[in-house]
């Protein structure tokens, strides 16, 4: 399969973009790509990021996902999903969901929130909290408390050596939960990633997901849509037939259709290179967004690289496997009643 990428049409708009609210983070998690934890120096304040959320509107961003560090530890931070909400037609916050209680979900209610991701990474307790301690029942309770305010729920797991044979068992219960959307993604060597190599996947790894998940997932495909991100050099190895309508080969939009702004105002083209400084394509706190988009040396430079060449992890495209294939997709924001 053939990406074609034409670079000499103008990028009017481009369709998906990471808003960081903030770099501060009240967990320390090993997988963590942005290396949270203490703030970034210039982080914006709420009128700035206001601005940048108008200037996402203004080139008319279809999806933004929301997000941190800790997005929610960010002041006022439902003021700015507000302006979103209010603008763009698909917004996304993600959240470890320490600050999500009975309280908070109304005002991500109240805010025009229609779904939130959890972050989840384990079926069990011990499991989940050797990454993030003392989180575990945090999370289940606030999954009830966002479907009680009738926002759609999804879970995003970074699938480790420690977590990956509970895959299914996670499953199982987001299943009893009512959740309707469950993505998972590998662990990579990014961030804070660089230093614990012991927990990526291996071959046999793989093979277990691809002989007790998938299959699974496809069982359950009229109550959950389940995505999981394939490295492309384990495609081979799996024997997997990308015709097979449960898979499709996303190739790299970073600079193209998608782009990322750091909690400083920042611009880089994607969020997996949030780490690497030379990235850095200018500032919204000096130009507009769409300046940066249009006008910047740099993002032009990085458009024109080959795509093995875009990423400091060498990728150039990820095989996703999908449960479920329909047009349109699943009903993401469906509410299937309170968590039990």
């Amino acid at each position: 399969m053939t990406l074609k990428i034409d670079l000499e049409t103008p990028r009017e708009k481009p369709s998906y973009a990471h808003l960081l609210l903030t770099r501060s983070c009240n967990l320390r998690c090993p997988q963590c790509f942005v290396d949270a934890g203490l703030p970034m120096e210039g982080e914006m304040n709420t009128h700035e990021l206001l601005k940048a959320a108008d200037d996402l509107i203004a080139m008319g961003i279809r999806t933004v996902h929301v997000e941190g560090g800790e997005a929610l530890l960010a002041p006022e931070a439902d003021i700015v999903l507000k302006r979103l909400a209010d603008n763009v037609p698909d917004v996304l916050l993600v959240t470890n969901g320490t600050r999500v209680d009975r309280a908070y979900a109304k005002r991500l209610k109240d805010a025009g929130l229609k779904q939130v991701a959890l972050s989840l990474d384990g079926a069990r307790a011990e499991t989940h909290d050797k990454f993030r301690p003392k989180n575990f029942e945090k999370v289940v309770n606030a999954i009830g408390y966002l479907r009680d305010e009738g926002l759609g729920v999804r879970i995003s797991t970074t699938l480790m050596k420690p977590n990956v044979r509970e895959a299914v068992e996670l499953m199982e219960k987001c299943l009893d939960w009512g959740i309707r959307i469950l993505n998972y993604d590998a662990f990579d060597r990014i961030g804070r990633g660089l230093d614990h190599p012991e927990l990526m996947l291996d071959e046999e790894d793989w093979k277990w997901l691809a002989a007790n998940l998938l299959p699974r997932s496809i069982e359950v495909s009229d109550r959950m849509q389940l995505k999981v991100a394939i490295p492309s050099k384990y495609v081979r190895l799996l024997g997997i037939n990308r015709d097979d309508p449960h898979y499709e080969w996303i190739y790299c939009s970073s600079g193209l259709s998608q782009l990322e702004i750091m909690p400083n105002g920042d611009v880089i083209p994607c969020f997996v290179l949030c780490t690497t400084p030379e990235y850095v394509a200018g500032n919204i706190k000096e130009q507009s967004l769409a300046e940066i988009w249009h006008e910047s040396p740099y993002m032009e430079y990085y458009r024109k690289l080959p795509l093995a060449k875009r990423c400091p992890m060498g990728y150039h495209g990820h095989l996703f496997f999908s449960n479920v294939r329909v047009p349109g997709g699943m009903d993401e924001f469906g509410a299937l009643g309170p968590v039990q």
